[in-house]
């Protein structure tokens, strides 16, 4: 397909897919990674209107990078990167419901005297793609999510405990 279809035409029809599709879709074959390479600063600039990064295509990268003024942003050197960090920043929090328990639930975790703190330290290290402006970006959501599952574990293991 890759050869059969203009570039332009290709180009269009990607930038109807979301984040998580376009990196499938590189994966299908070297032609497609080959590409993504020789468009990549096309097909993210796309991606970053597509999920409402950025309101147009007419956004440069550089006014894209200040009008969020967030740190994790203003240093995100292509397309590619700016995209990653938004979509990491929108993320859900109450999707890391699961990995908080298995922390909460682990043998080594003492309920009586664990934290928030070491929580978010926690995902931190497990969750690949989760970063400290993250957390800091989404902590009050992030502390809520752990506090709710604390006592869920607190219940499933039929104790009493507290959170700090």
């Amino acid at each position: 397909m890759i050869g059969i279809l203009p570039t332009e035409l290709i180009l269009r029809v990607l930038s109807y897919l979301p984040l998580q599709s376009l990196g499938s879709a590189r994966l299908v074959s070297r032609s497609w990674n080959e590409f993504f390479v020789a468009n990549e600063c096309t097909i993210y600039h796309e991606a970053a209107v597509f999920h409402t990064f950025v309101d147009s295509v007419d956004v440069p990268l550089t006014e894209a990078r200040e009008a969020y003024a967030k740190g994790s942003l203003k240093d995100a050197s292509d397309w590619y990167e700016y995209c990653q960090r938004c979509f990491r920043m929108s993320w859900d929090v109450s999707s890391l419901e699961p990995v908080i328990r298995r922390i909460f639930l682990d043998p080594n975790t003492d309920l009586s005297t664990v934290s928030t703190k070491f929580v978010r330290q926690q995902l931190l290290e497990v969750v690949p793609f989760i970063t400290r402006d993250f957390v800091q970006s989404k902590r009050k959501e992030v502390d809520e999510t752990i506090v709710r599952v604390f006592y869920q574990a607190s219940a499933l293991l039929g104790g009493e405990a507290y959170a700090s």
